[in-house]
């Protein structure tokens, strides 16, 4: 159905009556989740896309784009704090040096990031550690 003035999501324009015309005709139906729930995804997963976005933040043109990272420990503290460990995995030396910076500047760049927002994220004070390897030939399936 075409819109009177047509709707542009990037000028704001025309929204109101697509919303309205949505709510008209989705269906009704209970809550699929709790409401205090924001994803599927299990912690764990979220905090290692929350690293890999501080990674391709951080490093824009200089990313090595076949990098992958994976939590390593998640350890729930009797506080109530996270001390969670990840790696990064990498192909080259090369790769890792631009991962790490040059005296660990950007790697700490990037832990400071993500620890910011997995705390905001899981509601929780977190401690991250990340260290950046160089994959093995047991890895280079992207499994690890």
């Amino acid at each position: 159905m075409a819109w009177p003035g047509g709707c542009s999501a990037l000028k704001g324009g025309g929204l109101e009556p697509l919303l309205e015309e949505i709510k008209r005709s989705a269906p009704q139906s209970p809550w699929l989740y709790a409401e205090d729930q924001v994803s599927d995804a299990s912690p764990e997963v979220i905090a290692e896309e929350l690293i890999r976005e501080k990674v391709y933040q951080r490093l824009n043109q200089e990313l090595p784009y076949i990098l992958t990272q994976k939590i390593t420990s998640w350890q729930e503290c009797r506080d109530g704090s996270l001390d969670i460990e990840a790696q990064i995995y990498v192909q080259t030396v090369h790769q890792k040096k631009v991962v790490v910076g040059s005296g660990g500047e950007v790697i700490k760049t990037i832990r400071t990031a993500a620890q910011r927002d997995l705390a905001k994220a899981l509601r929780a004070n977190v401690r991250l550690s990340i260290q950046v390897v160089l994959r093995n030939k047991d890895h280079a399936n992207y499994g690890l």
